[in-house]
C-alpha cells in the first residue's frame, strides 16, 4: 500500500519535472514567445498548487480506504454474528468452534474500535456490550446444553441487537 503511494508520487513528480522540461524548451524556441512568456512565479505557483492538491487529494483518499476497511470488517462481524455456529453447544467440536467464532468477532470488533472516527463509537461501545453479554451467557452455561436451549431467545435478542446496529454503522460510515 505504501509502496504503491510512492510509487504514484514518483509519477506526478515525473510528470511535473518533463511537463517543465517541454515548457522550457517550448519558451527556448522562441516559437510564439507572446504565448509562453511567463515568470517564475507563475511557474512556482502552478507546480505549488499541483502538489498541494495532489497531497489533499490523497489524504481524502486514505480517509476514504480507511472507512471502506472499517466497513468490510463490519460486514464480516454481521456476517459472523449471524453464524449459527456461534452459539452452537452440542457437541465438543461445535463448543469449541462457536469459542473460535466468539473470538474472531471480538477481534474484529477491537480492530474497528481501534481504526474508527468518534461518530460512530457509542454504536460501536453498544455492539461491544451486547457482544459481551452474550459471550457471558454462552461462556457461563456452555456445559448446560438444555438451559442453552431454553436461552435461545437472549441469544436472538443479542444477535438481532448487534445486527441492527451494525446496519446504523454502515450508514454512519459515509455520513
Amino acid at each position: 500500500m505504501i509502496k504503491k503511494h510512492i510509487s504514484i508520487m514518483w509519477c506526478v513528480i515525473v510528470f511535473i519535472l518533463l511537463v517543465s522540461c517541454a515548457y522550457l524548451f517550448n519558451y527556448n524556441t522562441k516559437n510564439n514567445e507572446s504565448f509562453y512568456e511567463t515568470s517564475i512565479t507563475s511557474i512556482m505557483s502552478i507546480m505549488s498548487a499541483i502538489f498541494i492538491s495532489y497531497y489533499l487529494v490523497q489524504l481524502k483518499n486514505d480517509e476514504r480506504r480507511n472507512r471502506d476497511n472499517i466497513d468490510r470488517i463490519i460486514s464480516k462481524v454481521q456476517s459472523l454474528i449471524s453464524n449459527t455456529e456461534l452459539i452452537d453447544a452440542s457437541t465438543k467440536n461445535a463448543q469449541a468452534k462457536s469459542l473460535l467464532l466468539q473470538k474472531s468477532l471480538a477481534n474484529k470488533l477491537e480492530y474497528i474500535k481501534m481504526n474508527c472516527s468518534h461518530e460512530i463509537k457509542p454504536d460501536l461501545e453498544y455492539i461491544c456490550s451486547e457482544f459481551e453479554h452474550l459471550r457471558e451467557l454462552y461462556g457461563g452455561h456452555i456445559h448446560d446444553n438444555e438451559y442453552l436451549i431454553k436461552s435461545v431467545d437472549d441469544f436472538k435478542k443479542y444477535i438481532i441487537n448487534i445486527d441492527d446496529k451494525c446496519d446504523s454503522l454502515h450508514i454512519k460510515l459515509y455520513k
